[in-house]
């Protein structure tokens, strides 16, 4: 009897038969197929409600209900062969219509928004179940297209062992039939065509695939597998392309988040970083070194590619160094590490007062040609001022000349040689500068000079100067404010397209 009660019409029949039976006069009812297995057929008429299907029982006619019945008997089997096709095509309504129901509960499941547990081994298992449901077959299946679009791998299935499929790994260079789904939108095989079959698993009268994309392009291949020969309707078709269109925004997303997961975690690393790398510290100089010093800087991104040391070397000298690498952010960074590194290895080395700048910069060159690639490079100036001697020892590979300010004499320090990292058999000269009181050392890096106004007008050396004309200053800090504040006027609210850098040093 099981079977009577999931028959859509299994509650009615009984009702039906009751009043067929009063109106003709015959007996009518309705027997299940345990009750008919049970009982041997002894109606006068019996015919089954479903072709093809006996299990939903039959409806029979049997003896007369008085000696006299309303209704002879070829219009009582007349009008009960006419009572059971309409049962049948009442029938086949009502499966339609829950067929119908079932297909709305499956896509507003199948579209809702992903569970924020459900992750994506949830959401293809629920899609795969999607698909099953929309097109009625056995199983389904979802195969990944790898990142270089060379081959397809099995990801994911429902309700079928991933063993039973074959090439669970589908390479795309040959016209197999993903690569042609891929190019045609979808594909059908069928078990009699002996090249189709080998694709499929093993037992399987067709399978039905689509390819999942997005608008960037192919994500992967989307199978649905069945048992029984039966039609392929354009509405399977359609209704398995919109389980695969969900499927490619549940990989999106995936994509997104794992992309949004790492771009926090690179973040939190880079102001990590950065707060190691903070050039802006405070610059130590010894109470008598006899200068005074001031900078500033701004980067175009989480990590500098900008130099700035000033270091003492003894009582009366001190160590100054300004670079840039080439680029922005980490390979800046990165090259400009490496500088600093070589750099500080070589000061903190218990003879640092033995070494000329033009020697320290040659061993930067032959460290960053080692370590670096030919397009990692960097433009340093170094120098030694010696508060004794009233001098400035300094060299220079590739950098925006420094200034030496004295009243209203302005002297560009000359370069000395090419980039540090080009080429390492490299030689580098030195030149010395007499120092007074009251003289100004301004160093700055090209993100200072190449700085663009709203109407692409660089600031250059000229505007450097410009910002300490007509002036005497006593101390670094006033000076380095004067020229900050000039270069952001100029620049206006402009973000800086580059790192700045500005070191000034004034004499005392």
């Amino acid at each position: 009897m099981s079977s009577v009660l999931t028959d859509p019409l299994s509650a009615e029949v009984g009702e039906v038969c009751n009043r067929l039976s009063a109106a003709l006069g015959w007996r009518v009812d309705y027997a299940s197929a345990a009750d008919d297995a049970h009982s041997p057929p002894t109606a006068i008429w019996s015919e089954p409600l479903a072709k093809g299907e006996p299990t939903l029982g039959r409806l029979r006619l049997n003896h007369a209900l008085s000696a006299r019945p309303r209704a002879d008997l070829p219009v009582a089997v007349a009008t009960a062969q006419a009572v059971s096709h309409l049962l049948k095509r009442l029938r086949t309504a009502l499966q339609s219509l829950d067929s119908r129901s079932r297909e709305v509960s499956t896509l507003i499941e199948m579209g809702r928004p992903d569970q924020p547990r459900e992750g994506l081994s949830g959401s293809l298992e629920r899609l795969l179940t999607a698909a099953v449901d929309l097109t009625g077959c056995w199983s389904s299946a979802f195969f990944l297209i790898d990142p270089v679009m060379e081959a397809l791998r099995l990801r994911s299935t429902w309700r079928i062992d991933p063993a039973r499929i074959p090439h669970p790994q589908r390479l795309l260079e040959s016209p197999t039939p993903d690569a042609q789904a891929l190019l045609r939108g979808a594909i059908l095989l069928d078990r009699q065509d002996p090249r189709a079959a080998a694709w499929m698993p093993e037992g399987c009268a067709f399978a039905l695939g689509v390819p999942v994309k997005s608008a960037e392009g192919p994500l992967g291949m989307l199978w649905c597998f069945e048992r029984r020969r039966r039609d392929v309707t354009p509405r399977c078709v359609t209704a398995l392309r919109s389980v695969a269109s969900q499927l490619a925004r549940a990989l999106e997303r995936s994509v997104l988040l794992k992309e949004s997961a790492a771009r926090k975690r690179l973040r939190n690393e880079l102001r990590a970083a950065s707060r190691h790398q903070d050039i802006r510290r405070t610059l130590p100089v010894h109470a008598d070194s006899g200068i005074d010093v001031a900078m500033r800087a701004a980067s175009a991104s989480e990590l500098s590619g900008d130099l700035c040391e000033v270091c003492p070397l003894d009582g009366s000298r001190t160590f100054l160094a300004l670079g840039d690498a080439v680029g922005h952010s980490i390979p800046a960074a990165m090259v400009m590490a490496l500088a600093r590194g070589a750099l500080r290895a070589l000061l903190d080395d218990g003879e640092a007062g033995n070494w000329q700048p033009s020697a320290l910069i040659q061993r930067i060159n032959r460290t960053l040609c080692s370590l670096t690639s030919a397009e990692q490079f960097m433009s340093v100036v170094a120098g030694v001022i010696d508060r004794r001697a009233g001098t400035l020892l300094y060299s220079n590979a590739g950098h925006p000349p420094p200034w030496l300010i004295r009243g209203s004499n302005r002297t560009a320090l000359k370069s000395h040689g090419m980039l540090c990292g080009v080429l390492s058999e490299a030689v580098y000269q030195q030149s010395v500068v007499s120092l007074e009181a009251g003289d100004l050392l301004v160093f700055f890096t090209d993100g200072i000079s190449e700085a663009l106004s709203p109407q692409r007008q660089l600031f250059r050396a000229d505007g450097v100067l410009g910002a300490l004309q007509g002036q005497t200053w006593d101390n670094a800090d006033a000076a380095a404010n004067a020229i900050w504040q000039r270069m952001h006027e100029h620049v206006g609210h402009r973000e800086p397209l580059d790192d700045q850098t500005l070191l000034v040093i004034s004499v005392r």
